[in-house]
């Protein structure tokens, strides 16, 4: 056991760390050029990245390339990196109408920047620290502020101000993927902000203040599909669709607001041979009176709204929230309230219009579970009136839905059905949480 201890103990000397000599310390300050850009520490500023070195041009890209002490978050920079090249500045050329004919991505950072944009190929405009997009070069009418005849993508950027005969702020011809985006004060004579015929995808974009003199105030989607999440329109305005218009397309509203928009037909929303639906949107009428659809209108189409509310729309002729024609319109889970069709002659109620103050309906359907059409306001109709015909299939099918809404100046009938114009009619009061069915026969349980 002594000689196995012993020999433990020499060989523990042989290995120990006092056996040679200790490497010296580098000497401390020793300039070096890690990443062989040229530039030696300390002046290189990040040694481990070769674009990065005094004198490296500034990009807008959020970092400090040229090591500058006065550096200010990129402001007033704009790059484009080609997909198949390094990034270039094109700080300098963002005035006038700016071309972008190859795929890449164009990074403004904050600032106004006074271009118009002509998109030719694939590109994505990402916007840093407010960044505004402010050039119209023509004027009235004519393009924009964004014209993409390539696939687009928007992020974090203002558009605004825009003029155009289509889209005044952006007009997008084979597809847009917008998200955080502004889009403002725009007007055109259809798509007062934005004008689109290729598939669409707006995720928390702002619509507000855009004019449309005939279709779509803030949007106008001309035969193709738009889906929107989040997001908001406000204070649009256009002959029909205040906020949206839609022809021959497809169009999905989710977890979205609107608020006082305004047109002839459908103060936020005209469809024309066009589906739709509205999932958890809200719509607040704001007071702006209409003459068809305060809040909707469909014509040859079909509208579903589940877990939406509508209020405070105003149709001086023919429904309140909703107007439809040769239509279905699905109502699940959702309220249309405090809406009114009535029109005012020296302070009275006039005879002329005033139909329909929740819903409207002409050689058309409504299918109600669960919803709430009370505390809308009607001189015919209250909550529904619809026109039938005696030999169409037309339908107003209830379950569970209320429809408590008060005529003014009129009888009763919270649901009133004409049919074969004014041939004859069907007065139906079925209050609250009601089941029934009325079609061109009569109305009952």
């Amino acid at each position: 056991m002594h000689l196995a201890f012993v020999l433990l103990a020499c060989g523990d000397r042989a290995t120990g760390p006092s056996d040679g000599p200790t490497p010296p310390p580098p000497p401390p300050d020793v300039p070096t050029d890690a990443d062989a850009d040229g530039s030696f520490t300390p002046e290189d500023c990040d040694d481990g990245d070769p674009t990065v070195f005094p004198g490296a041009p500034e990009l807008c890209d959020g970092r400090q390339t040229d090591c500058s002490v006065a550096f200010d978050e990129d402001r007033g920079r704009a790059t484009f990196t080609p997909n198949d090249g390094p990034p270039e500045d094109w700080s300098g050329a963002m005035t006038g109408t700016v071309v972008l004919d190859r795929p890449g991505t164009l990074e403004l950072c904050a600032g106004d920047w006074p271009a118009a944009l002509d998109v030719r190929a694939g590109a994505i405009v990402r916007g840093h620290g407010g960044a505004r997009l402010v050039g119209d070069p023509d004027g009235e009418g004519g393009r924009g502020v964004v014209t993409a005849t390539a696939p687009l993508t928007l992020e974090d950027l203002a558009v605004v101000g825009g003029s155009a005969d289509l889209g005044g702020d952006v007009r997008a011809e084979a597809g847009l993927v917008a998200t955080r985006v502004r889009l403002r004060n725009g007007t055109a004579e259809n798509g007062g902000c934005l004008h689109v015929r290729g598939p669409t995808v707006l995720t928390d974009v702002l619509v507000e203040g855009c004019t449309a003199t005939a279709d779509g105030g803030g949007v106008a989607v001309d035969q193709t599909s738009l889906t929107v999440t989040g997001g908001s329109f406000a204070s649009n305005v256009a002959f029909r669709g205040g906020g949206i218009f839609g022809l021959e397309s497809t169009i999905g509203l989710q977890g979205s607001t609107a608020t006082s928009n305004k047109a002839a037909s459908g103060g936020l929303l005209h469809l024309e041979v066009s589906d739709a639906t509205l999932q958890d949107v809200t719509v607040d009428g704001g007071g702006e009176e209409a003459t068809f659809g305060g809040a909707l209108a469909v014509q040859r189409g079909s509208l579903a709204l589940l877990g939406t509310t509508v209020t405070g729309a105003h149709a001086s002729s023919r429904g309140g929230a909703v107007y439809a024609t040769e239509s279905d319109v699905v109502l699940r889970s959702s309220a249309l309230t405090a809406n009114a069709a009535v029109s005012f002659v020296g302070g009275q109620v006039s005879n002329f219009g005033g139909y329909g103050g929740g819903v409207y309906l002409a050689d058309s359907s409504l299918d109600c579970a669960d919803s709430d059409l009370g505390g809308n306001e009607a001189r015919w109709g209250a909550a529904v009136y619809a026109g039938f015909h005696s030999s169409g299939s037309d339908v107003v099918l209830a379950s569970t839905c209320s429809f408590d809404s008060a005529l003014l100046g009129g009888d009763t009938g919270q649901v009133h059905i004409a049919i074969d114009g004014f041939g004859g009619e069907i007065l139906y009061d079925p209050g609250v949480d009601a089941s029934f069915t009325c079609d061109a026969d009569a109305c009952g349980p």
